[in-house]
């Protein structure tokens, strides 16, 4: 069992409950109208914390039970008794949660270890308000030190309106800032949906690219089919490369037949001559002989004559033949430079395409940066929230601080008579209480430095956002250039488009007219094979055929190494588009990636603007309470006054009163030994003159101090040692770790010629001696190290209780 047990003022009066959320605990704070004596320990059952407040009450309209958050809540049990009156509070927790509880000032502090959101704050009406009633004045404590004239009080308490009115000023200058910080945050929002828009447009024209992407890969697709033409052309154009060859055999073929005509021919010449020789014989079968070979002769000239026109017009068709093959070499060195050209043209998109893609990755990364710096200035923001909330903190001491001086006034005011009747030692406790004011004034000075470094802090943060606004203008201007950029790359690449089309023109008419050529190279073998048929009847040209196949020969090398390189390139135009698709791909998924990073920074900066929203609450929610504990503290103040005023008039009458003079009773010798056993008094016996002087006093001040030792009574859980009666004031010191002093201004008793009996203290208490000394009774206590000892005012009477 853990237990925490401190001491205060009895009788206290539960005022109000203050449960507070925070990120890793939940504060309960109970506030007292006085002191309150309390006992904190762990019940057996797991998650319950109990505390008993002795003579503590629950107001009545009070909740008995107040939520906290699902399966916590705090529940105020009364518990009365013959003697004794207990105020119960059980803080039931989830499994696991722990709890633990401490003294505040004027109240306790209930911690519990799980983090939650929110302020609440019930009173004795039992309703929740937006901030805490400020407490009653506790009771004064009772001390027998004399402190500073009244006029440095007012002054000191002069001063401390005056550091209130400053702090309020701040806190007003804190409430403007944060109004414009706050508006500055809304136009930064503003400008963070300005950059989404434009992302969105970013991703608009990214689809476009892409569909212009899509666009070219059709249109690569086209030049493909395209390209499996021309092949098909050129396997067109082997073949009759190779029937040109068999046609070639055939014309070895035809000339070889013109030989044998041609031996026939020689032939009928041999016989012609025979026949001729024969005709010599006879004159007219000889002439007959002679006309017949000169027909014959004649018939034989106009066909080599007709042979020569028809081998000049092979020729001709030759040579316009081989200047429509230059013309086709020409046309497909165009061609091979076309494409060429469209290879350098998709190689600078590409460029372009990539380089556009480096920037979108740098805005993005650059987007990240911005996310970050809005966390921290966020989390900054926090910050300078936990720093208000600490300076606030210091502010409630403060005035809790200003409410125990000014009921040390009050004290002090109803204590002014007795202070002026004591002149000798007016001017050391004068000094101490200089002394305790230049202690509340450093505590003071203190509260004002903490409140200028809450300022620092402020200033500070303002000059973070302004930071964060100027780099969200750079953001700005930058994604504007960016978009810049995008269109800029939009048209170029309608520009390709544009061209990739006139290039798709250009290239349909080359098919034209490649087709054109294959019908003239269809006519123009047509009219080989009858040229062919005609140049079989002379050797003339039969060599002029010889040299027209060898060129024919070197052409068709000249074409298959061409069709070679024509494949070469086709190949690697293949490879080039494969590249395109793999990069079209690529460019496919990063567009992907870029869209997710886009929704991932859309959701972040969301929650960004959720957390500034709840912060932004949490402020103004400070404020509200930050202005209602100052009007509760212009009511105190007023209270304050107005007691003020009435102890000066009660000091006024009281100076013409004469000081009390207390005497102690004495017990009779045969009453050494109280019946309990404790109390009893050895050689305390007085004799009847002295009891004559005690009852003298007793008539003529009508008032009893007497000082008694009192045996075994509980209070609680302490033991009451010493009791005087009457309306007094003592005050306890502390001179060593094992003795105290307890100080009694204005009684008398008789000086004691022993010690007392301290049995029955179970030895904490060792001895108990008493003496008069400059008008005081002085008691001396010695005790065990550590020992706590207290006073307590009770109704006609003074206590000292020992626990």
């Amino acid at each position: 069992m853990l237990s925490l047990m401190l001491m205060f003022v009895a009788d206290p009066g539960l005022q109000q409950v203050h449960v507070e959320g925070r990120d890793q605990a939940t504060h309960i704070d109970l506030r007292f109208n006085g002191r309150p004596t309390f006992q904190a320990f762990q019940s057996e059952a797991e998650g319950l914390l109990v505390v008993d407040v002795v003579g503590g009450k629950r107001p009545t309209g009070f909740p008995e039970t107040i939520p906290l958050f699902p399966g916590s809540e705090l529940k105020l049990v009364e518990h009365i008794g013959s003697r004794t009156r207990l105020l119960r509070l059980e803080l039931h927790s989830q499994k696991g949660v722990p709890s633990s509880a401490r003294a505040l000032r004027g109240g306790i502090r209930l911690e519990l270890r799980q983090g939650s959101k929110g302020l609440r704050v019930f009173q004795a009406s039992g309703s929740r308000l937006a901030a805490a009633r400020a407490p009653e004045s506790p009771k004064p404590v009772v001390t027998a030190e004399r402190g500073p004239t009244t006029k440095q009080l007012a002054d000191a308490l002069g001063r401390e309106r005056e550091e209130t009115a400053r702090l309020r000023q701040l806190l007003a200058n804190f409430r403007r800032h944060s109004g414009e910080r706050a508006d500055e945050l809304r136009g930064l929002d503003v400008k963070v949906s300005e950059g989404r828009a434009r992302s969105k447009k970013r991703q608009k024209v990214l689809k476009a690219a892409g569909q212009a992407l899509s666009q070219l890969e059709k249109k690569i697709r086209l030049r493909r089919q395209e390209i499996v033409k021309l092949e098909a052309a050129e396997a067109e154009a082997k073949q009759r490369l190779a029937q040109v060859q068999g046609s070639s055999r055939d014309r070895t073929a035809e000339l070889n037949r013109l030989e044998l005509v041609e031996l026939a021919h020689r032939a009928e010449i041999t016989r012609l001559v025979r026949e001729e020789m024969d005709l010599e014989k006879g004159d007219t079968s000889y002439l007959a002989r002679v006309a017949k070979l000169q027909l014959s002769i004649n018939g034989l000239a106009k066909k080599q004559k007709k042979l020569a026109a028809k081998a000049a017009k092979k020729q001709a068709a030759l040579k316009a033949r081989e200047q429509e093959s230059k013309g086709l070499l020409t046309e497909q060195t165009r061609y091979r430079r076309r494409i060429a050209d469209l290879d350098r043209r998709y190689a600078s998109v590409k460029k372009a395409v990539k380089g556009q893609d480096q920037k979108l990755v740098k805005l993005r990364a650059k987007l990240d940066g911005l996310d970050g710096e809005l966390g921290t200035a966020l989390t900054r923001y926090e910050q300078a929230t936990k720093r208000l909330k600490k300076s606030k903190a210091s502010e409630a001491d403060l005035e809790n601080r200003a409410v125990d001086l000014r009921a040390q006034i009050a004290k002090l005011v109803r204590d002014t008579a007795d202070r002026e009747a004591q002149h000798g030692q007016s001017e050391r406790r004068l000094g101490r209480e200089q002394a305790r004011v230049k202690k509340l004034s450093a505590s003071v000075e203190a509260a004002r430095k903490q409140a200028q470094r809450a300022g620092v802090l402020l200033a500070k943060a303002h000059k973070k956002a302004d930071e964060t606004d100027r780099r969200a203008n750079g953001l700005a201007k930058e994604l504007a250039r960016l978009r810049v950029l995008a269109s800029r790359a939009e048209r170029g690449l309608s520009d390709a488009q544009e061209a990739l089309g006139d290039e798709r023109g250009e290239v349909e008419a080359l098919v034209k007219r490649l087709a054109k050529r294959r019908k003239i190279l269809a006519d123009a073998t047509a009219k080989e094979k009858s040229i062919r048929a005609e140049l079989a009847e002379t050797a003339k040209a039969q060599r002029r055929t010889g040299q027209a196949l060898a060129a024919a020969k070197k052409r068709l090398e000249q074409r298959q190494a061409a069709v070679a390189r024509l494949q070469k390139t086709l190949k690697n135009k293949k490879d080039k588009v494969r590249r395109m698709e793999s990069s079209a791909v690529s460019v496919r998924q990063q567009s992907l990636e870029m869209s997710n990073a886009e929704e991932r920074m859309r959701a972040a900066l969301g929650q960004s603007r959720k957390r500034f929203q709840s912060s932004r609450d949490e402020v103004k929610a400070r404020q509200s309470e930050v202005d209602a504990l100052i009007r509760e503290r212009k009511k105190v103040e007023k209270a304050a006054a107005k007691a003020s005023a009435k102890a000066k008039n009660l000091a006024v009458k009281a100076k013409a009163e004469r000081a009390r003079i207390l005497r102690a009773r004495k017990k009779p010798s045969q009453a050494r030994v109280a019946p309990n056993g404790f109390g009893g008094e050895r050689g305390a016996g007085g004799s009847a003159k002295k009891r004559r002087a005690e009852a003298r006093s007793k008539l003529r001040d009508g008032s009893k101090s007497n000082v008694k030792r009192v045996g075994y009574r509980p209070v609680g859980p302490e033991r009451v040692v010493i009791h005087v009666d009457g309306q007094l004031s003592g005050t306890l010191k502390r001179i060593s770790p094992t003795t105290t002093v307890f100080e009694i201004p204005g009684a008398r008793s008789a000086k004691t010629s022993a010690s007392l009996n301290t049995k029955r203290f179970g030895g904490s208490i060792h001895r108990i001696s008493s003496r008069l000394k400059q008008g005081k009774m002085r008691v001396r206590i010695t005790h065990e190290a550590g020992l706590r000892l207290k006073t307590v005012n009770k109704k006609g009477r003074l206590e000292v209780r020992v626990r």
